[in-house]
């Protein structure tokens, strides 16, 4: 397969060294890459949900800290609170927050390290599995994909950059501004000297909750990464016999619906930049050629006949749940391109299907094909 090179020419020096803190907690005895068994899901979940409960407590007592350092200072400086009071509570501040990112973060590295060599993915090979190691990287680093383009396709191309910078800027705010709303309210809710006392303390739950939300979050989306290998694997071989019997225009369209699916993600994810690769590769596509973009009417000129219409369709369905939660442009995308080949989209079985991929077991064409049903 090719690797993708948006994702691993450069690496930032926080890439360099989540890489290096996973290949420490990696094993050299780990299984091969493969559908997970009950024993080894079991197994993955508990360590996340352990992980998940050490970020909680460790929230928790960095805002019990907070709230022991604005007691102190209070106490120390009376309701004289000028400048020296704010210089002392914000160094400490950066003290306890930085000791508390350092933890959290050394701890879901090792979980994402843990979790891979559980499901086989070879953290120390340089070949397309360390490219699915740099989107564990990042994934565990809570950095968002690279915005760049890979094999021909832009996810971005579509989105305006004024969301990306609002996403941003909500994601990094979000713990801050909620600690300081809720702070705000209790101010004028309790307003008992006696009560008042406890407001230093009011950020301990909300600390708490945001950490296990945020490493909640962080290892779904490592997990989904690691999974992703083993279901590409089996489109690949669900579609092989099929797709190696059309011609290369056919295919050229196939890839197109695939590319159309993914910059309707707005989402450069290694699982989409692992696919279009292995697509590339298998049907001896040259990205530059592939110069098309997906427009009414194409499935008509295409004329891919029934076994090119089924690689389709299976091979949407599969690009749909890639990423772990689909965006509805791809859902509408996915429905439409069905309703033209005559068939409809069982919204409950794609969600069970995305659900299994999500739990490592891979996809089955029997699976994919019970998505789809005759249109009535």
């Amino acid at each position: 397969m090719r690797p993708a090179a948006p994702h691993t020419d450069t690496l930032n020096i926080f890439e360099r060294w989540g890489l290096r803190w996973m290949r420490r907690h990696s094993r050299a005895d780990q299984p091969a890459l493969s559908h997970w068994p009950k024993e080894i899901l079991h197994k993955i979940r508990k360590i996340e949900r352990s992980t998940i409960i050490q970020a909680s407590i460790l929230g928790a007592v960095s805002g019990m800290l907070f709230g022991v350092t604005e007691m102190g200072l209070e106490e120390w400086f009376g309701e004289d609170q000028g400048w020296l009071y704010w210089v002392i509570f914000s160094a400490l501040g950066l003290v306890i927050s930085g000791a508390e990112i350092i933890i959290l973060y050394w701890r879901i590295f090792r979980t994402v390290g843990r979790v891979a060599t559980q499901a086989g993915l070879d953290i120390d090979r340089d070949d397309v599995e360390r490219m699915m190691v740099l989107g564990l990287s990042r994934a565990a680093l809570d950095m968002p994909n690279p915005r760049a383009a890979f094999h021909g396709v832009d996810p971005y191309s579509r989105l305006p950059r004024w969301k990306l910078l609002m996403y941003t800027i909500f994601y990094r705010l979000k713990v801050g501004a909620t600690s300081m709303v809720l702070r705000v309210i209790l101010r004028r809710v309790l307003a008992r000297a006696a009560l008042r006392s406890l407001i230093p303390f009011a950020a301990i739950g909300v600390f708490a909750f945001w950490n296990a939300l945020i490493t909640y979050w962080i290892l779904r989306q490592a997990r989904i990464r690691i999974a992703g290998p083993v279901a590409i694997r089996d489109l690949e071989a669900i579609t092989k016999e099929d797709g190696e019997s059309l011609d290369q225009s056919q295919k050229e369209v196939l890839y197109m619906a695939v590319a159309e699916s993914v910059v309707r993600s707005q989402d450069a994810h290694p699982n989409y930049v692992l696919l279009l690769g292995q697509l590339l590769e298998r049907w001896k596509l040259d990205k530059g050629e592939v110069r098309g973009e997906w427009r009414e009417g194409v499935l008509n000129e295409s004329k891919l006949g029934k076994t090119g219409k089924k690689t389709l369709l299976r091979m949407l369905i599969a690009t749909t749940i890639l990423r772990g939660s689909s965006r509805r442009a791809q859902r509408v995308f996915l429905e439409e391109t069905a309703r033209d080949l005559g068939r409809g989209i069982d919204k409950g079985a794609l969600k069970s299907l995305q659900s299994g991929v999500y739990d490592g077991q891979g996809l089955e064409a029997s699976q994919i094909d019970a998505v789809t049903s005759q249109a009535s």
